[in-house]
């Protein structure tokens, strides 16, 4: 009887144990995932900010590209995102015989954390609109 006790009586540090071994790999996934989504959202609001872009280039008549890179500035601004350059263009569309206005954005951000990622990851986003 006096074994039982003796042998639970050295079991006391083995939750730490399993801790200590376990934290490195949880620590590791939730980095992973603040990572993830941090570049996740840059990316969605780059592709906000190229249909932003694209939805004021269609309206606009005068000074498109400074309207153009001010709404695509506007949308970006507050979320980590660098702009790097967001021109457009006007295609042809043969079938309804109207233009669309192309924007394409190109960005940069810097990871967060920077485990994953080293240096900044480009990103880009093509927005169309129809000129009415």
């Amino acid at each position: 009887m006096f074994r039982v006790f003796s042998l639970r009586k050295n079991e006391k540090g083995q939750s730490a144990v399993e801790f200590a071994l376990i934290l490195p790999v949880l620590l590791i996934l939730i980095l992973g995932m603040i990572e993830f989504g941090w570049l996740l959202n840059g990316q969605i609001t780059l592709n906000s900010a190229a249909r932003e872009g694209a939805r004021v280039g269609a309206v606009v008549t005068t000074n498109r590209q400074e309207k153009i890179d001010q709404a695509v500035e506007e949308t970006a601004d507050l979320s980590g995102l660098t702009i790097v350059s967001s021109p457009y263009t006007l295609e042809n569309d043969p079938v309804i015989n109207k233009y669309n206005v192309v924007v394409t954005v190109n960005g940069r951000m810097t990871p967060i954390i920077g485990i994953f990622v080293s240096g900044d990851v480009e990103m880009d986003s093509v927005a169309r609109m129809r000129r009415e």
